[in-house]
Parts: structure tokens; sequence; C-alpha cells
């Protein structure tokens, strides 16, 4: 009994010290990147790529294998973690990500009202105030405000009129007397009468027709 667990103990070491350590060779696209990986006896390293990394605490079975990735950096800062992925190839590429669009600030909206009182003059402004409406006065106002504007200077005295509210009523049409038609004389008519006859004007026939 004794020397068969003597055998077992010797083949397992003998078999261990044997087998094969697990090697990964690492890439990045585009070229340049480096690597920043844990060493086991604590602290990091970093490296160039293309670079083929030991672990010696892993053996390589020939298989896929699940291991934790170094994290890889480009010269302009953009930066791949170190994260845990399963291998079943000896050689891992780096792919660069596109670095993410920072979101634009959006412009806040700025209401018609706002533009409203903006383009109006001074003046204008005061008039508003005096007569306008509870919510666009407050407008006004605030437009006055930034323009550090003066009312009472701006605004020069006026006569207003009165308008009156009933319209004064329209005078009466004006009726005009149409002429009457006049009889042509007979004449006129024997000679239109020569005329539908096909006689022409100042030929004998016309003039003795006419007569």
């Amino acid at each position: 009994m004794k020397t068969i667990l003597v055998s077992g103990i010797f083949w397992s070491f003998l078999l261990g010290g044997c087998a094969k350590r697990l090697e990964v060779v690492y890439y990045s696209s585009p070229p340049g990147a480096t690597i920043t990986y844990d060493l086991n006896a604590g602290g990091q390293n970093t490296v160039t790529t293309p670079r083929r990394l030991v672990y010696g605490d892993l053996n390589d079975n020939g298989g896929c294998i699940n291991i934790q990735l170094p994290s890889a950096t480009w010269p302009d800062g953009v930066t791949i973690p170190k994260q845990k992925n399963t291998l079943c190839s000896r050689e891992y590429t780096f792919y660069k990500p596109s670095r993410p669009v920072p979101p634009q600030k959006k412009p806040e909206p700025v209401s018609s009202e706002s533009n409203y009182f903006k383009n109006l003059d001074t003046e204008r402004l005061c008039r508003v105030v005096q007569i306008g409406v509870a919510q666009d006065v407050l407008a006004a106002r605030r437009e006055l405000a930034t323009r550090g504007a003066n009312c009472q200077a701006a605004v020069p005295v006026r006569e207003e009129v009165k308008v009156p509210s009933v319209r004064p009523p329209l005078p009466p049409p004006v009726m005009r007397e149409q002429p009457r038609p006049v009889a042509p004389s007979a004449a006129e008519i024997k000679r239109q009468k020569c005329i539908r006859l096909g006689l022409i004007p100042g030929s004998v026939d016309y003039l003795q027709c006419v007569q």
C-alpha cells in the first residue's frame, strides 16, 4: 500500500511539472496600445503590444479557458478596462472603441412672447405698461428693466382723440333719372330700309330709294 501511494505522488509531481503553462499573445487595433496586467507577486506591469504573456498559475489544456484580460490603453487616452473573457484561441486583439460624442446642451427655448417685446422700442413698451393687460405689462416691465429705460422720459405727452362708438348714418343714395329713348325719324327709317335692301349709300338707286 505504501509503495502505491509513493508511486502516485511521484507521477502526480512528474506530470504537474511537465504541464504546459498558458501563453496568450495580445495585439491591438490600431496598433500602439499598452496593456496592464496583474503580477502574481502583487502589483501591476505595463507593456506595449504586441506582447506574449505567460500565465504561470494556469495550465494550457488546449481548450477554451476563462481568464481575466489585461486593460488596454491607446496614446490618446481611450481605454478598455480589465474584464473576464473566455478564450478559445491563444491570440487576442483589443479593438479600439470609438470615443462617445459628448451630448450637446440644448439651447433654452425662447418664447415668441419674449421675442415680441424685445423687438419693441422703449416708447411702445411704455404704452403697453400703460394700457396693456396684466400679463403683457409684466413682460414689458421686465424688458424695460433689462434696458434700464424710464417710461416717464421715453413717452411724450399726447392728446388722445375719442372715437365715437356709434357711426353716423349714411346719406340716402341719389336716384338719377334715366334718359328716355328717342324714336327714329321717318327719313332715318327709310334710310335703314334702303341699306337692308342692299343699296350702296351714294349710288343712284340709293338716292332714289331715300327720296
